[in-house]
């Protein structure tokens, strides 16, 4: 039976404190166990998902960055991370990392929704936002809201181009 002071359990514990979106706790906890076990990578993951619950992604980001010093991160993780990054308005540098979630797994709607929304927030309406959200799209052909975006999208980009055209 595991003790109370059972790495593994406290940050099971500080998982679901998360969840319940009590972040304090969660960190709290959190750093407990990085006092206890400074290598107990899943103690930084759910550390910096608690900041960014917080609104905090500069600290995330580092909490983040620190879990992948003690390992290659997976494509989910990496995910994690360029939604911080776009959440801190980081846009350019979310790219990068939603280009290599997407060389990992291209079968992930959420990165080629993320990139779209960069891209736009970076050059306005562009063909390249459209084919993102076109992929997402097929990999989602039940999503109707993905249907309007790209709708939107479209809207935004014709309108775009009408005020590029000089009148004669």
């Amino acid at each position: 039976i595991s003790k109370p002071t059972d790495p593994g359990l406290r940050v099971q514990h500080a998982e679901l404190l998360c969840y319940l979106n009590r972040f304090d706790e969660a960190m709290d906890e959190s750093d407990i166990v990085i006092q206890m076990s400074p290598k107990f990578r899943d103690a930084y993951v759910v550390k910096a998902q608690s900041l960014a619950g917080k609104r905090r992604f500069k600290e995330a980001l580092r909490c983040l960055d620190e879990a992948f010093k003690l390992g290659a991160p997976s494509w989910k993780l990496l995910l994690t991370k360029g939604t911080f990054m776009e959440r801190d308005e980081r846009y350019r540098e979310a790219v990068l990392i939603f280009n290599q979630v997407i060389k990992l797994e291209p079968r992930d709607a959420n990165a080629y929704m993320h990139r779209a929304h960069c891209d736009r927030e970076i050059n306005g309406p562009t063909e390249k936002s459209l084919k993102d959200l076109e992929m997402v799209a097929k990999l989602k052909p039940d999503d109707p809201s993905i249907k309007a975006q790209i709708k939107g999208l479209k809207n935004a980009m014709s309108k775009q181009a009408g005020k590029v055209r000089k009148p004669i």
